[in-house]
């Protein structure tokens, strides 16, 4: 690409010799940077100079108490934690190298532990919005759901506005997509969070049901067993009524989403997942 020249100058990186395409997405596109030094960044689009800026702040609170949870976010010659080329603004990042394999469990919980207290005492005044609200999902996929899974409607309609209250919780700030794909085991075996595009004030369990839900065996008769390993390598008291309904939450999320994807193609993933929604109900 024509910008990558222009990269190289605004932050003073080695030439670029070769770059990849690691995502292409609605929301952002990120590019694997390789350069003549053997060096790599991360080149990731970001829709606005405010989140370039609230990423970076954020970023920079978590490594002045701790380098190794998190990637580097790399400022301009200006100083500015993004770049602006063909009116496309760009954000570079220090590529965290890593293995492929899932990161252990207890690993990731203590790391979670960590990136918790270090939230607490950040600030950022300007709201956050929350781009997977429940409400606009609901609005936006209620009639499909209606039209193709009229059961799966018909469950789902009573709690919903209860989720909705939960989902519009501000307890505490959250990564918001602390999935398996944005936790990554490093070279080192430590355990690095990547991607806090979606970071916001949330729900106090939402990040700890998401970090849950990854692990989650793919036979729910041991949710029971593995509940209670996991709450217990976690180490922290939990209410429990409220962990599951934030589960709850997460999965009729993801059930929502992937019909803004296709019902079809979706099928199969959309009825495994309120099949795991049942399951937590009848806890």
């Amino acid at each position: 690409m024509d910008y990558f020249l222009e990269i190289v100058k605004e932050f003073d990186i080695p030439t670029i010799t070769n770059e990849t395409l690691l995502t292409n997405g609605k929301t952002a596109s990120t590019f694997l940077l390789h350069t003549k030094t053997s060096e790599k960044y991360i080149l990731k689009s970001v829709d606005t100079k405010e989140q370039a800026y609230f990423e970076y702040k954020l970023i920079q609170h978590i490594r002045t108490k701790n380098k190794n949870i998190v990637s580097e976010i790399l400022t301009s010659k200006f100083d500015g934690p993004f770049t602006q080329i063909d009116k496309n603004l760009f954000q570079i990042q220090v590529y965290v190298p890593s293995v492929n394999e899932k990161a252990p469990l207890q690993k990731v919980l203590n790391t979670y532990q960590m990136l918790q207290e270090y939230l607490r005492d950040f600030h950022y005044e300007p709201a956050r919005h929350n781009r997977f609200a429940l409400d606009r999902l609901w609005i936006d996929t209620k009639e499909l759901l209606h039209e193709n899974l009229p059961k799966i409607y018909d469950e789902l309609c009573p709690s919903i506005e209860k989720l909705m209250v939960l989902d519009h919780n501000q307890t505490k700030w959250i990564h918001g997509d602390l999935g398996a794909w944005n936790i990554l085991l490093t070279a080192e075996r430590n355990v690095c969070f990547i991607d806090f595009s979606e970071a916001r004030k949330g729900p106090r369990y939402f990040d700890l049901v998401a970090i849950f839900a990854s692990y989650l065996p793919q036979n729910l008769e041991e949710i029971d067993t593995y509940t209670q390993v996991f709450l217990a390598e976690y180490d922290v008291s939990v209410n429990l009524n409220e962990f599951y309904q934030t589960l709850e939450l997460w999965y009729v999320k993801g059930i929502l989403s992937l019909l803004k994807v296709d019902t079809q193609s979706t099928k199969e993933h959309i009825l495994y997942f309120y099949k795991i929604i049942k399951y937590i109900r009848s806890l």
